[in-house]
């Protein structure tokens, strides 16, 4: 039996792994030992251990396997130096494409404890709450967590990259890290510290009880997302009991203030008379939309990329019952936001009468972003879904075919479709209810001379929407565009072309995952986009489009979204945060929920209290 002591990281069990393969040693031979262990060797697995084959092992394995080495290295299972070696040495003895298999004994318990790893990572994420401390170079910030396993080296760049001119430290029994505003640093783990609370604690008690929705309180739910034993470090926390024993009263308090609220005619509608229609939507249209955030004199409109996503159609989910058809859901989300982005606009040029009836449905101070159709921005067209007139302009050679490159049109058909784009929006300009022009650019977009060529082109093609006081916005999807070398030209070509630059937040670790890159390019206007941070499907294809999307952001996320926002609001006439994690509610309550934290942020400067907003 060969015994290999490493230090407990994924850097020393590789380095042991490796001389084991050197020298031959097949799994059943190694017992695994972490140096300081007083439990001696860990114990081997029960599972059988698989043949070995006659082929000489190499130190060649998939990038993959690097990989999940880093997430399950965190995890707490003796078994786990055991589990990856012998995978590995299956990986060099004939298997390459064994991490393929996802059902095989070896390969999915190690799968299961990287999901694990990931999981804690967002808990990590979503439920650290720092504290302020006095120090000689000004204040601190001080967090502490206990997590299941050892995942702070792999959660702490989050907190970097959002916290980079604070100095904080993050505590954990199995580590910390700790960041001077320049440099990380990762230490030992440490006791639980005794910390006082802060004025943030304050905030985030009263937010907490402030969004509390009493309507849908699902137990079981929040204990899956929020499980009890992070209660404990969360300000919040004490309250939850409290609130969830009132819940019952308060929905019936609010029941009987929304009869009583209810309008004459309505209370009569609703009474009982059979000649009514069973779902009769609401008709008559609010007065004005909800007034948008003032930040420092910035107009901040919130809200989300869809109001007619089918998982948000589920009754009684956002719409309440008998708001059934597409004008009464119009009129309801208009009455709880005061802006959406419209998205169907992508997949299918819009029509002047369909432009129409949304401003004739939407109430004054209500705005409407439009997405550029895919035909505006490179992507691939569904010919079938281009109106009569554009397919009789295509060529023989493309005609046929189901899907096709926009960039594969000729000129002449392309600039039909902006010129069929851009009149149709003509009665919502007149309305006053036009926002701004989305041009969403695809992820193989990348940095070149003829992209920039393209910017251009396309600016040119707006001259008419410029000159009529409109704006369009660009996003771009490839991470190259944000590289420490192009950063800034990046940002000063958009400044040059007058484009709105898109704020961008969506899931980390893709190509098309551009850095979060809190910058404005237009005096006017800047965009923030949300996309969620589900990283399993951000490039994976899904049968329906919402689970790309189906990622709701935890109160804390939100909270370190907020002072970026702010910062930009500053700087620029007004600000659209758009949540594009359009899956059932998850949009709509986010948005709700980062509105009244900038609320009560506000509120706080205004009164002249301290906030924790960027914590």
């Amino acid at each position: 039996m060969r015994e290999a002591v490493i230090d407990g990281s994924a850097a020393g069990w590789r380095a042991a792994a490796r001389a084991l393969l050197a020298d031959d040693v097949p799994p059943e031979r190694v017992a695994w030992r972490v140096a300081g262990d007083a439990q001696g060797a860990l114990a081997l697995a029960e599972a059988p251990v698989a043949s070995r084959s006659v082929d000489v092992p190499t130190a060649r394995v998939p990038r993959r396997f690097l990989a999940l080495t880093d997430r399950v290295a965190c995890h707490r299972d003796d078994a786990r130096w055991h589990r990856l070696y012998r995978a590995l040495w299956r990986l060099t003895h004939g298997e390459p494409h064994l991490l393929q298999v996802r059902t095989d004994p070896d390969v999915r318990p190690l799968a299961e404890m990287a999901k694990a790893i990931d999981r804690e990572v967002h808990k990590l994420h979503a439920f650290v709450r720092f504290r302020e401390v006095a120090g000689d170079d000004g204040p601190a910030y001080v967090a502490w967590f206990e997590p299941a396993h050892d995942v702070l080296a792999l959660a702490a760049p989050l907190f970097v990259r959002r916290f980079a001119s604070m100095r904080w430290a993050i505590l954990t029994p199995f580590a910390s890290a700790h960041w001077d505003g320049a440099q990380l640093t990762l230490g030992p783990g440490v006791a639980r510290p005794a910390t006082d609370g802060d004025d943030a604690e304050a905030l985030w008690r009263t937010y907490y009880a402030h969004v509390f929705n009493p309507a849908r309180v699902k137990v079981a739910a929040m204990r899956a997302e929020m499980p009890l034993r992070y209660w404990k470090n969360l300000p919040e926390a004490p309250l939850i009991p409290t609130l969830l024993r009132e819940a019952p009263s308060r929905v019936r308090e609010m029941i009987e203030k929304a009869r009583v609220a209810m309008p004459a005619e309505r209370r009569t509608a609703d009474s009982g008379s059979a000649a009514r229609s069973p779902q009769r939507p609401v008709e008559r249209n609010a007065a004005r939309a909800p007034a948008p955030l003032d930040v420092d004199g910035c107009e901040v409109r919130v809200g989300t990329a869809s109001w007619t996503d089918p998982t948000l159609l589920v009754p009684g989910l956002f719409y309440p019952a008998g708001v059934s058809t597409p004008e009464a859901r119009l009129r309801y989300y208009a009455s709880r936001f005061p802006l959406v982005e419209i998205d169907g606009t992508y997949y299918a040029l819009p029509t002047a009468k369909v432009a129409a009836l949304w401003a004739e449905r939407a109430p004054e101070g209500f705005v409407f972003d439009v997405k550029a159709h895919a035909t505006m921005t490179g992507h691939p067209v569904e010919t079938a879904k281009l109106p009569r007139a554009l397919r009789d302009l295509l060529p023989p050679s493309v005609a046929g075919a189901t899907r096709v490159r926009a960039d594969e049109l000729p000129s002449h058909v392309q600039d039909a479709a902006w010129r069929t784009f851009l009149d149709a929006l003509a009665p919502l300009s007149q309305s006053g209810k036009l926002g701004t022009l989305l041009l969403q650019f695809p992820r193989w977009f990348t940095p070149s001379a003829a992209s920039a060529d393209r910017l251009r082109a396309a600016r040119e093609r707006l001259h008419d929407w410029y000159a009529a006081g409109h704006l369009a916005a660009v996003e771009l999807r490839h991470r190259d565009w944000y590289a420490p070398r192009l950063r800034a030209r990046t940002l000063a070509l958009l400044e040059r072309l007058d484009f709105v630059h898109v704020i961008v937040d969506a899931p980390p670790g893709h190509a098309s995952t551009v850095p979060f890159t809190p910058v404005a390019t237009h005096p006017r206007l800047a965009i923030v986009r949300l996309h969620g941070r589900r990283t399993e499907t951000w490039e994976t294809p899904v049968s329906v489009v919402s689970e790309r999307y189906r990622y709701r952001y935890s109160l804390q996320e939100l909270t370190d979204l907020v002072p970026p926002i702010v910062d930009v609001a500053r700087r620029v006439q007004g600000v659209h945060v758009v949540f594009n994690n359009c899956h059932a509610d998850y949009g709509t309550s986010n948005a709700d929920e980062i509105a009244a934290i900038i609320r009560r942020r506000d509120e706080l400067r205004k009164s002249g209290g301290r906030n924790g907003g960027g914590r």
